[in-house]
């Protein structure tokens, strides 16, 4: 029987058996709607940076990757190993990239690091207001600032996220010891803490963005505001919580 007449629980032995080139490639199809799902929710953090096309091969990059390493007998669910070897493929394409222009990263951290320096200073989170004035720059260039890093914003703290799981559960998640998955769960724990410290505004964003997989416009037709406010917002939220998970997982 041809390895494309092969239900999927049939296909994977075949694969485990023959390794062959066919069977995985047949594996790849079968899951290829995976890739699909994960770069639509990329699209509205990536997109400006890489066209869709771009975007599902390196997605594809990382289906192949998942099904080659993938150990059923470890217990894991294919589906959830597959779209985090996905997401990683993508976001380890674009660092490689290397697309943020110097000027707009040495900005960026510039008011990342006054952030940092009024929440000591005042003992709370610093408003964009007093950021501006800090640096004696206008609220709205600012803002600008803020909407332009969007993307290297999201991709730096997806970076720091997945840095922090690896060295908790290690390369390959399905093998991790119960205290690295314990390490692991706190560590999620410790974003969800972090996240409630935002302002009210800000935790809708990321809630409406991570949870309900909201896009940034339709979080700005809920909020009345528009999308590049939104997109402010979801910037300053994102620097405020790499700040403060720096200092927790060093």
């Amino acid at each position: 029987m041809s390895v494309q007449a092969l239900p999927k629980e049939d296909l994977w032995k075949e694969y485990y058996c023959s390794r062959s080139v066919e069977a995985r490639n047949q594996l790849v199809m079968s899951y290829i709607h995976l890739v699909k799902y994960t770069v639509l929710r990329l699209i509205p953090s990536y997109g400006g940076c890489l066209e869709m096309d771009d975007l599902m091969s390196y997605g594809v990059m990382g289906l192949i990757d998942a099904v080659e390493r993938f150990n059923a007998e470890k217990g894991a669910k294919f589906e959830t190993y597959a779209s985090l070897r996905i997401k990683g493929t993508i976001i380890d394409q674009l660092r490689k990239m290397d697309w943020v222009p110097r000027n707009v990263r040495s900005r960026v951290k510039e008011v990342k690091e006054c952030f940092e320096t009024l929440e000591i200073r005042n003992g709370r989170q610093a408003a964009e207001e007093e950021v501006a004035q800090e640096l004696n720059m206008g609220l709205d260039e600012l803002q600008q600032l803020l909407m332009i890093s969007h993307t290297y914003q999201v991709l730096a703290l997806d970076e720091q996220l997945m840095s922090a799981a690896a060295k908790t559960a290690g390369a390959d998640r399905e093998e991790a010891s119960p205290e690295q998955q314990y390490e692991e769960k706190e560590l999620k724990e410790i974003l969800s803490q972090l996240i409630n410290q935002l302002s009210e505004k800000e935790r809708l964003v990321m809630t409406l963005y991570y949870y309900e997989e909201l896009t940034l416009k339709e979080i700005g037709k809920v909020l009345g505001v528009t999308e590049s406010r939104v997109c402010q917002i979801h910037s300053k939220a994102l620097m405020v919580l790499r700040s403060r998970l720096s200092k927790l997982i060093k």
